[in-house]
């Protein structure tokens, strides 16, 4: 792969933006057909509706070869059974396709928020990344994003989008007496009105419900009482993990776009298309089948057309404004903003990953090597101990210092709630503006919304110092001597 300069300095066949299953399937596709495709993806997530919202259902009533082409390469690691392939298998080949093929490459953490046009063709998009802001270009454009990021770019708000008809949350459990305990669950999530699997191991089990539009920790919480209230059980099934959004299900619905699209642009967000999406089957087809359109766009554009970007001249969607700032909530950042919240600051908590906790929760670090005891991190930590019997269905062992990775989530989310912190997640921060000196305001990117958000004071616990570079400070890669980063972290 060449490296990340090449990478802004290229004219592309293709962009797809949106590395789910639609976008992958896209440029899978036109890349075996030898074209110079880049991927874009604003998470860091591939595959998103099985590796986040853990969507792993095949359906037998859907078909195609380019998803038989697919099931075939996991079906190779083993990783199907029965209608469910392993979604951690799935990102891992993913992920070695496009690391493999000379004729992609992937950007991922990189939010679009202008679009520049030449001659009726969308000709380059200004995407916001950890570097600051970046402009691509490319000769044809794929929106497979789930909202239509690109589409929004060249029409705001205009058109109609769609709603999907359900949304499906997904938990995990554990357990290796599920022949003594099968039918029990199962009636219980019926009786519930949720639904009950197996899973790809012969210890997991499914528990899938529709989306109630709580926050997710509030719902996730609501779900395990419920369920450790109805079983008197010395065993309990161990949560071990559950989805961190729903997974999306569409039938046909009416859309319309915004008015003079590009003619070397295509639309292929699910809630900006008709057309029925009911598991990532569908999902795949759709995105594959969209690439033989691709092809058959002829654009060459002039790309001397363009005017030098202007960052003065980027759009700000909305305006915030709160006390104290936190850039990052991870370990660190999570507590600082307690620690302003607890103290009436109206303090907002930036952070890029949809969660809270850093690497002791979704690096999946569970616990502490070194520390000493007391303050905020002492009553947090009672708080993710509680939580951590409720997900593992057994009582805490004494002098064990660990927790269970999805509690530690959910004890933060709750004690924010009660703080009064506001949690920014999906967030990247992508600027500052500073005057007499001082910063003033963080530019950053919400919900797919470029923003500026106004502080008293600011805090930087990100991993890398992005808040501290984008105000000026000076900073080195890596230890001294040979500028080597963490393994687990780079």
């Amino acid at each position: 792969m060449s490296g990340i300069q090449d990478l802004y300095a290229e004219s592309y066949d293709i962009v797809v933006h949106g590395a789910g299953y639609i976008g992958f399937a896209a440029a899978r596709k036109l890349a075996d057909a030898g074209w110079r495709v880049l991927l874009t993806e604003s998470t860091g997530a591939l595959l998103w509706e099985s590796t986040f919202a853990l969507e792993n259902s095949i359906d037998g009533n859907s078909s195609g070869a380019d998803w038989a082409q697919w099931l075939d390469v996991l079906k190779q690691q083993s990783a199907v059974r029965e209608n469910s392939f392993d979604a951690v298998v799935a990102e891992i080949a993913a992920a070695s396709f496009l690391f493999e093929n000379p004729s992609i490459q992937t950007l991922l953490y990189a939010m679009p928020v202008a679009a520049q046009q030449v001659d009726g063709g969308l000709a380059a998009v200004t995407y916001a990344t950890k570097e600051g802001f970046r402009r691509i270009r490319a000769h044809r454009w794929i929106d497979a994003s789930e909202a239509g990021d690109l589409v929004n770019c060249l029409g705001g708000d205009a058109g109609v989008s769609r709603e999907a008809e359900s949304k499906l949350c997904r938990m995990m459990l554990q357990s290796p007496h599920w022949t003594e305990w099968d039918s029990a669950f199962k009636d219980y999530a019926e009786s519930a009105g949720m639904s009950w699997k197996a899973g790809v191991r012969k210890t997991e089990r499914h528990l899938i419900w529709q989306d109630d539009g709580l926050p997710w920790h509030q719902a996730l919480l609501k779900r395990i009482r419920d369920l450790r209230a109805a079983f008197d059980v010395t065993r309990h099934p161990l949560i071990s993990h559950n989805s961190g959004s729903p997974f999306p299900v569409y039938g046909a619905g009416e859309v319309s776009l915004p008015a003079n699209m590009p003619a070397n642009f295509i639309v292929l967000s699910p809630a900006r298309n008709a057309v029925p999406l009911r598991n990532v089957v569908d999902r795949y087809n759709f995105g594959a089948e969209a690439a033989k359109q691709a092809q058959a766009i002829p654009a060459q554009l002039d790309f001397s057309g363009l005017n030098e970007m202007s960052l003065s001249g980027l759009p700000i969607v909305q305006e915030l404004s709160c006390d104290v700032l936190v850039a990052g909530a991870g370990t660190a950042g999570a507590l600082a903003a307690l620690a302003a919240g607890s103290n009436g600051a109206d303090t907002c908590a930036l952070e890029f990953a949809p969660y809270p906790g850093g690497i002791g929760t979704g690096g999946g670090i569970t616990s502490y090597f070194y520390g000493l005891p007391g303050g905020l991190q002492e009553e947090l930590g009672k708080l993710t101990e509680e939580l951590t019997e409720l997900f593992q269905g057994v009582s805490h062992q004494p002098n064990r210092n660990y927790w269970h990775h999805d509690a530690k989530k959910v004890a933060i989310l709750c004690e924010f709630d009660r703080h009064g912190i506001r949690f920014c997640g999906g967030s990247l921060l992508c600027g500052t503006e500073k005057a007499g000196g001082t910063v003033q305001n963080v530019l950053a990117v919400l919900h797919g919304q470029l923003s500026r958000i106004s502080a008293r004071a600011f805090v930087d616990s990100t991993g890398d110092g992005d808040l501290c570079s984008y105000a000026g400070a000076d900073f080195t890669t890596g230890r001294v001597g040979d500028s080597r980063t963490l393994a687990f972290s780079q």
